[in-house]
């Protein structure tokens, strides 16, 4: 895992998740953000991959994306994180997102199940 991979998980770790750290989506672009600084942005345009997957953490699994930006390290967000479902959302408007990607992770628990969702 990459240093910024390994930074963003910090940032929402149950264990030191701040509840102020969310995506939000934008008409071309989505946005992860602590308080009001912005963390990261990033044009849907330059998504090449988006990933699904899950964390075992411990008792509890957290389903978790792998997003490659074109150009960038990929980022990762979380559905601890605010926002996450509206992401969600506006990844399924594109024709070659997976809409059955929750079956293929969620099951069975506490393994990575790791699928690609979008490919673009």
């Amino acid at each position: 895992m990459s240093r910024f991979l390994r930074w963003l998980y910090g940032l929402s770790s149950k264990s030191r998740r701040s509840r102020s750290t969310r995506i939000e989506v934008r008409r071309d672009a989505f946005v992860v953000l602590r308080d009001r600084e912005v963390l990261v942005e990033v044009p849907f345009s330059r998504v090449a991959r988006v990933s699904a997957f899950k964390r075992d953490l411990g008792t509890v699994d957290l389903i978790c994306f792998e997003i490659e930006v074109k150009g960038n390290e990929p980022l990762e967000v979380n559905e601890e994180m605010a926002g996450f479902e509206d992401l969600i959302a506006r990844f399924t408007q594109d024709p070659k997102f997976d809409k059955h990607w929750r079956e293929r992770v969620v099951k069975p628990a506490f393994a990575t199940n790791r699928t690609t969702i979008l490919s673009t």
